[in-house]
């Protein structure tokens, strides 16, 4: 009896020990840097450097980063990537903002914009905004933003794939003085981004077929206690 109780603690064990590790989520980060962009007054349009600004700026440009790091649980991926690499970015706030003034502008709820990181030739995550906010600082002249999307085209470096919602965020201070007449300015920033994502662990087989032999092993247990 104890004996068998022993081999059912040790199948328990090793059954809730691989399906734990089957499910364990680890935090993706995309964190980039030299991201330039500029916010058109008129428009009320956050888009990257690399495109015009107009109502919903122009997604076929994008902005050249300097640098792209992938983490996972805060280890880097491999050597943080230097060259080919950019940045597509269209945000749209639900109302103008004075960039001199203090202010948090939410997005606008329909088609708020999207957050893409690019690597070239055909690497990304491409991503549709759904929700966040935009703050500007008067007195450091910085600009702030961060939200919620959901993945629009995926293909990403070191084996990674991305699930569930994706969160953006940068920060960026400005690079020179805003240009225009109230109400038309264009103002420049430059700074850094990050996109991230839990990534749930795909069982291997392996994982799986050890599952199947313990769960196999509780139930002959079980007949035998029976018996």
């Amino acid at each position: 009896m104890h004996s068998i109780n022993a081999l059912k603690t040790v199948l328990v064990g090793a059954t809730l020990g691989i399906a734990g590790a089957a499910a364990n989520a680890a935090l993706v980060q995309i964190q980039f840097s030299g991201m330039n962009i500029v916010y058109y007054e008129i428009f009320g349009t956050i888009c990257d450097a690399g495109g015009f600004g107009g109502p919903t700026c122009d997604i076929a440009g994008r902005d050249v980063l300097d640098s792209m790091t992938f983490k996972v649980d805060g280890v880097t991926q491999g050597s943080p990537l230097t060259t080919g690499i950019s940045l597509n970015l269209a945000l749209l706030l639900a109302a103008r903002a004075d960039p001199t003034q203090n202010a948090v502008s939410p997005l606008t709820s329909i088609n708020p914009g999207i957050f893409d990181s690019v690597i070239d030739p055909d690497q990304r995550l491409a991503t549709d905004v759904t929700s966040g906010s935009v703050t500007f600082s008067s007195g450091s002249q910085n600009m702030s933003g961060a939200g919620v999307s959901t993945i629009f085209l995926q293909s990403l470096p070191f084996g990674l794939v991305a699930t569930g919602p994706v969160s953006w965020s940068f920060g960026a201070q400005q690079s020179r003085a805003c240009t225009g007449s109230v109400g038309e300015r264009i103002c420049t920033y430059s700074g850094t981004g990050e996109l991230s994502f839990e990534r749930t662990d795909v069982p291997e087989p392996s994982a799986l077929a050890l599952v199947g032999f313990a769960l196999a092993g509780l139930a002959v247990v079980s007949r035998r206690r029976k018996a």
